[in-house]
């Protein structure tokens, strides 16, 4: 963007030139002298806080007891934008947030830059979104230093250029933005809500079954756990032929990421590793206990050491009901729970695994379950297809808000 490009009354300034002070870095403390009984202290607003809306609420911060240099040097006062500058949070959706509290009722942490910017002639909502565009966000990370992680100082920040047009402009385009996010979030809303129907419907059905209508895991399906690492070392892996399955592919659910493939003799060798469609893969390393359903279009291939098969007999339990059942709280907490003495997270040994306890209800009930489970996903895909027709609009109005184009 050049200043040819923008509107006779706009102006290119940098963030130093609209700060009524310097930008600067905000207080540092050790975990141990933050406050964890809620209440006495002043709140300090941290990295995380910044993407829970358009503006910053400190209801639930962490306290720190402070002094009165502490509130003088990074107290925030209405209108400051809080920005990021460290991390991989430079390529974040929401990297800044402006705080519209009352002023010196909140301190700012280290890891965050403070712009306060002259009210008199910058709309502080305005430069959140100026802040927050993809043009501003690509220059803060030319202008960012890389040594142990991706930081941007004072200085650097403070000489960014941004577009700047008369206050009652940018007051209407920030009404515009926000009006557009307004609508972004409550789509975001909608489907949240709409992610836990299958589990509302589960428990509606099967939430109050007698213990006659429960079975070992292991009696309605075939399990096996991955090969030991060394059968599947990364020499012998190819280019292209049939694929391994890793626990990325359970996590995120999505069975066409992954780059890891064996040739055929390979997975003739392991073929009690395969999988076929409706199959279930969980999670057994990391992240524990994350199920998925292999779909038809899955590509032939094997599970990895971080991986737990479960095939389900059809005559007992159908895969999508399988998978719910695995999800359900109790079992979770058994797949992620600790080890015994040891404090640490580790999926539990085989014979537990094939001992948990899950519902087995008459096939007919899990075939309601899946027509209902098919309804929800339907409306779901609706509202993602109208959340992505929305993020292409705010994604327009933000390209043309800050070329004078609305």
């Amino acid at each position: 963007m050049t200043q040819t490009q923008l509107p006779e009354s706009w102006r290119f300034v940098t963030l130093s030139q609209i700060a009524r002070e310097k930008p600067n870095n905000g207080i540092f403390r050790k975990n141990s002298e933050y406050l964890t009984n809620g209440s006495g202290g002043i709140p300090v607003v941290w990295v995380e806080e910044l993407f829970r809306g358009n503006s910053i609420d400190t209801k639930d911060s962490r306290r720190v007891a402070a002094t009165k240099a502490d509130v003088e040097k990074y107290g925030l006062r209405k209108g400051d934008v809080l920005f990021c500058r460290s991390s991989l949070k430079l390529d974040g959706i929401a990297f800044n947030n402006v705080y519209l509290g009352e002023d010196n009722k909140a301190l700012f942490e280290c890891h965050l830059i403070r712009i306060s910017p002259n009210l008199e002639e910058v709309s502080p909502v305005f430069l959140n979104w100026v802040l927050r565009s993809p043009q501003i966000r690509a220059i803060a990370k030319s202008k960012s230093k890389t040594a142990t992680m991706t930081t941007i100082d004072q200085q650097g920040l403070g000489s960014i250029p941004i577009p700047l047009p008369p206050l009652v402009e940018q007051q209407r385009i920030a009404g515009i933005l926000d009006r557009a996010e307004g609508l972004r979030a409550k789509r975001c809303a909608a489907l949240a809500k709409i992610d836990i129907l299958p589990q509302v419907i589960f428990l509606e059905l099967f939430g109050g079954m007698p213990k006659p209508n429960f079975a070992a895991l292991s009696d309605v399906a075939n399990l096996k756990r991955g090969p030991f690492g060394g059968a599947l070392k990364k020499e012998i892996f190819v280019e292209s032929g049939y694929k391994v399955y890793e626990q990325k592919n359970a996590i995120q659910s999505d069975f066409t990421i992954g780059r890891y493939f064996i040739t055929d003799a390979k997975y003739r060798q392991m073929e009690d590793f395969a999988v076929k469609p409706a199959d279930l893969i969980v999670s057994c390393s990391g992240t524990l206990g994350k199920v998925a359903v292999v779909p038809e279009t899955a590509a032939p291939g094997v599970i990895n050491q971080a991986l737990l098969r479960v095939r389900p007999d059809v005559a007992r339990v159908t895969a999508l009901f399988l998978k719910h059942a695995l999800e359900q709280p109790k079992v979770q907490a058994k797949l992620v729970g600790f080890s015994h003495g040891t404090g640490l997270q580790n999926f539990p040994p085989m014979s537990e695994v094939r001992a948990l306890s899950v519902p087995a209800p008459p096939i007919e009930l899990q075939r309601e379950f899946a027509r209902r489970v098919e309804a929800v996903e339907k409306l779901k895909a609706a509202q993602r297809a109208s959340l992505a027709k929305l993020d292409a609009l705010f994604a327009s109005l933000q390209h043309r808000a800050f070329r004078g184009e609305l």
